[in-house]
Parts: structure tokens; C-alpha cells; sequence
């Protein structure tokens, strides 16, 4: 559906800022930003409403101000919620972050 390719989008950007937020490299940031942005690309075809390429723009609006201004990326990021018709999306990407960051906790809790 349109919503969850706009939310695996909008976890990736997140997660992109998130991960900046802790090791501050502006590098892997930039890899991150370019590869969700040339996924939007592709996915703009498949969208079939109006309102889910309006929250792409959006999504691709945040990621140019990150792009800009890296230091306040998860601030940047937050206010895509604020926007019209992401706080479902929004809802549904923090479940779905809860559950891989449990995932990924216990995953590296069993490895060392």
C-alpha cells in the first residue's frame, strides 16, 4: 500500500538521523540520504494517490533540509509528523522501529 512504502521511507530517514545523532559521520549521513532519496524515485511511479506523492515531496523536502543542516537532523525529521497525514504513518513507523530496535538488541545481546 502507499502508506507503507511512505512509512518504510520515513523509518529510513529516522534511522538515518538517529544514527547521525550518535556518530556524527556526515559521510555515511549523505550515503543514507542519496539511497532513500533515489528510492523515493522509483516508488513515485507506484504511488497511486495524489495525497501519498504529496507526503513523498514531503519526505523528499525533509531530506534536503538534513541534507543542509545535518546537526539538527532528528529535530528536522520529527516535524515530518506535524505535517498532514503522517501521524498514522508516523504511528506506525515507531512500532515498527520499537520492534526492530528489540530485534537488534537482543540480537547483539546474543552475539558478545
Amino acid at each position: 500500500s502507499d502508506n507503507q512504502k511512505l512509512a518504510e521511507q520515513v523509518a529510513a530517514l529516522r534511522g538515518a538521523a538517529r544514527q547521525y545523532e550518535k556518530d556524527h559521520d556526515q559521510q555515511e549521513l549523505q550515503n543514507h540520504l542519496n539511497n532513500i532519496s533515489n528510492q523515493n524515485q522509483q516508488i513515485e511511479n507506484q504511488l497511486s494517490s495524489n495525497s501519498a506523492k504529496q507526503k513523498l515531496n514531503d519526505i523528499d523536502q525533509t531530506i534536503t533540509q538534513v541534507q543542509q543542516d545535518p546537526d539538527n537532523a532528528t529535530s528536522t525529521v520529527n516535524n515530518l509528523k506535524n505535517k498532514d497525514g503522517f501521524s498514522q504513518i508516523w504511528d506506525n513507523i515507531t512500532s515498527m522501529m520499537e520492534n526492530w530496535l528489540n530485534k537488534h538488541a537482543s540480537q547483539s545481546n546474543s552475539n558478545q
